[in-house]
């Protein structure tokens, strides 16, 4: 299948974003705890820091708003801000694509892809185990695992995020993309097996190029990857390297100051030559495959339904900086109810006498002064609080998370009924079973731009290149592990056993969490090999043989006497 883009003399992209790249930097920062506490305490500034002033205006005094003192108390610390990590919590609940037990991804020969996964070892299917150690090997280096959690934890905080390809120091590198950091450009019709169509918005194959910054150069310069696919003016697409300001909206020209363009080795004495994206180059030459163009996958959150190629979603950020504010606010007044009020009561022999300079440590008073502690009913800001605690359950309902994964009162919760967890966790067990579905697409991709890379680089042997070429990936996202009762587990597992549903083997792997038989046999040899190197050491010894016939054979002395249970008649 090929695609011929519009080209275009100037690439001028759109944010194709609800919110702007400033908005989708705030939230990051918040709920990544990188400056969160600059914008928790602005936000209680805003919201608390409204005090009445008077200044003269004229001949008359007229009442103003001011925030100032306020202000010098937030910074100065004199009030808190306190972050509970409320969003952080429900990110960590509903993160879980790519971190649960179980989780596996399998390569699986087209061939044998119809064939029940439970007969695949038994009948003759295709050896695919060189093109498993292959991809393996590039994925322990290029991070591919930790990449997808912390990209899966980005579009659960803020609606998307991207995982995007690269091929350098001989192995496939992962790295994670920002929506904010990342535009696309959309022209208004795309050549399709000789055929024009309206773009889709919705499919990054149809734009005519992506904008990337991938990282900071100096104060005011960004380094950016410009990748522009098919069109008539690169017929095999330009992948190019360059420096430009925050907001950069154009891709420069081939041989700009500044700009390197990826070129293959086809110029004179192989020197750098044809302007090329290498997957562009790899779909061209691979026409009968259905090969990405643009190394980038997205991974949507699963929050909001919004039909575009990156959604955004600001509400769990909202929603977790309230309930900061309100609990630095309810922290606040509680202190201060707390510590009650200290009062001078004064006299008329103390008229006209100075009051104290301090009320801490030696109070000096004069004659005619008292002090007094006035203490205050702190009972409003534990209900208050009560109050608060409920509203974070309820908010967090509304995103499948149970109550005990964001607000616990029981800090013991594995001694909670393993049934209760349960029931409470069925509608988040849904929700990633959703979610799941969704984003399938997102781990086929990278797949296919996984095996495009390898090759297009042809550094493995070609027969496992081949092989890669005639496989499938089948994704297992594991299953979601809930806190649970031990005993209650153990309990099971015991009754399964004794009822003759459940080996050893199957009890190991459910008691252990793993993820496949295979490891549940390989635990069983270690620990195996481990009881008989080093015996328990309570084990009694085996007790002597009683009633037997001195110097005798045990098989005689079984026999003597009849059949009488090997007892003399």
């Amino acid at each position: 299948m090929g695609r011929i883009r519009q080209a275009v003399a100037e690439t001028e992209a759109t944010n194709n974003t609800v919110q702007g790249e400033e908005a989708i930097a705030k939230m990051l920062s918040y709920l990544g705890r990188q400056g969160d506490f600059r914008i928790l305490k602005d936000a209680i500034k805003d919201s608390y820091g409204i005090g009445i002033g008077k200044i003269t205006v004229g001949e008359n005094q007229v009442d103003t708003f001011r925030r100032g003192d306020f202000s010098d108390m937030v910074e100065g610390g004199e009030i808190d801000a306190l972050n509970v990590g409320w969003g952080i919590r429900v990110v960590r609940a509903k993160a879980t694509l790519f971190t649960e037990p179980g989780l596996n991804f399998s390569l699986v020969h087209k061939a044998d892809a119809d064939t029940p996964k439970r007969d695949r070892k038994k009948e003759n299917t295709t050896d695919i185990s060189p093109a498993n150690e292959v991809l393996k090997r590039h994925r322990d280096t290029g991070q591919f695992d930790s990449v997808n959690i912390a990209v899966d934890k980005t579009a659960v905080g803020v609606g998307s995020c991207l995982s995007m390809v690269t091929y350098s120091r001989g192995s496939l590198r992962y790295k994670r993309i920002t929506p904010n950091k990342v535009r696309f450009v959309f022209m208004e019709s795309i050549i399709e097996d000789g055929s024009q169509r309206p773009v889709d918005m919705a499919d990054i194959e149809d734009a005519s190029a992506v904008i990337i910054r991938v990282g900071q150069v100096d104060t005011n310069k960004y380094s950016y990857i410009g990748i522009v696919g098919r069109n008539a003016d690169y017929l095999l697409g330009r992948y190019v390297t360059f420096t430009s300001d925050i907001v950069c909206k154009t891709i420069p020209a081939p041989g700009t100051d500044g700009a390197v363009d990826y070129a293959l080795l086809d110029g004179e004495e192989g020197k750098p030559g044809t302007i090329c994206n290498p997957l562009s180059y790899y779909a061209a030459m691979k026409p009968d495959m259905d090969i990405p163009e643009y190394p980038l996958a997205i991974l949507k959150g699963g929050v909001t339904d919004s039909d575009v190629l990156l959604p955004i979603y600001d509400t769990l950020y909202q929603q977790s900086l309230i309930f900061d504010k309100k609990s630095s606010h309810i922290l606040d007044k509680a202190d201060e109810k707390a510590a009650g009020t200290l009062a001078i009561k004064e006299n008329h022999e103390s008229a006209g006498k100075p009051l104290p300079k301090c009320l801490t440590g030696k109070v000096h008073l004069q004659v005619g002064q008292e002090i007094e502690d006035i203490a205050h009913d702190a009972s409003a800001c534990t209900d208050a609080d009560a109050i608060l605690r409920t509203k974070m359950i309820d908010a967090a309902s509304s995103y499948a998370v149970p109550d005990f994964m964001v607000v616990s009162e029981d800090y013991t919760v594995d001694a909670a009924s393993g049934i209760a967890l349960e029931v409470k966790a069925k509608p988040l067990e849904k929700d990633r079973a959703d979610r799941v579905k969704e984003n399938r697409p997102y781990v086929k991709r990278l797949f296919a731009i996984e095996r495009a890379y390898l090759g297009f680089k042809n550094q493995e042997d070609e027969s496992v290149i081949q092989l890669l070429n005639e496989c499938i990936q089948e994704w297992e996202p594991g299953k979601l592990v809930l806190p649970e009762n031990k005993k209650e587990k153990t309990d099971r597992i015991n009754a399964r056993m004794e009822a003759g549903t459940l080996d050893v083997i199957g009890a190991i792997r459910i008691e252990e969490n793993l993820s496949s038989d295979e490891e549940a046999i390989q635990y069983y040899e270690t620990m195996k090999e481990r009881v008989e190197k080093y015996p328990p050491l309570n084990k009694e010894p085996e007790p002597e043989p009683v009633g037997l016939l001195r110097g005798m054979p045990i098989a005689q002395n079984n026999n003597r006497g009849g059949t009488n249970g090997g007892m003399p008649k």
